[in-house]
Parts: C-alpha cells; sequence; structure tokens
C-alpha cells in the first residue's frame, strides 16, 4: 500500500511543470573592477515557451471583451457559409 505522504503521478507532473515555468535563478554579478556594488536576490529566467504562454494568458486576460466578440462574429460568418439555403 502507497504511504498517504507520497504525491501521486498527477501531482508529480504538475509540480515538474510548475518547476520548469518558474524558470532558473540567475543571480547578479558583480564586477570586481568596479567600485560599485550591487546588492540584489537576481531574478528568475523563465524559458521561452514559459513567456510566450505568460504573453498570451494576460492578452487573454485583459483583451477578452471583445474577443468573444470577434469569435461570436467569425461563428456567424462560417454558420452562413455552409448553411447556405
Amino acid at each position: 500500500m502507497a504511504e498517504a505522504t507520497s504525491k501521486g503521478p498527477l501531482a508529480r507532473l504538475i509540480s515538474r511543470i510548475a518547476l520548469w515555468y518558474a524558470g532558473d535563478y540567475e543571480p547578479i554579478e558583480n564586477n570586481p573592477e568596479s567600485g560599485l556594488i550591487i546588492l540584489s536576490r537576481g531574478r528568475l529566467r523563465r524559458p521561452l515557451l514559459a513567456r510566450i504562454i505568460a504573453a498570451v494568458c494576460s492578452f487573454l486576460a485583459r483583451e477578452w471583451k471583445w474577443i468573444i466578440g470577434v469569435v461570436i462574429a467569425l461563428l456567424a460568418i462560417a454558420a452562413k457559409f455552409f448553411f447556405k439555403d
């Protein structure tokens, strides 16, 4: 019998996708020849596909109102084209 604390395959898949989506940590490197010291925690660099997915989702979240209208209009045009009398 499986332990109660072990993750199932779906939970493992979701956690792996979340780690991939978060990206890799890139620390900020200071130039040793410069007198300037940058104090930063660094940043997470997302993969290209994750950045594209985030951009599409944020666009859809902002512009959902007119997208629904365009989809309805395209469906009406397609219905008119395919169901001619």
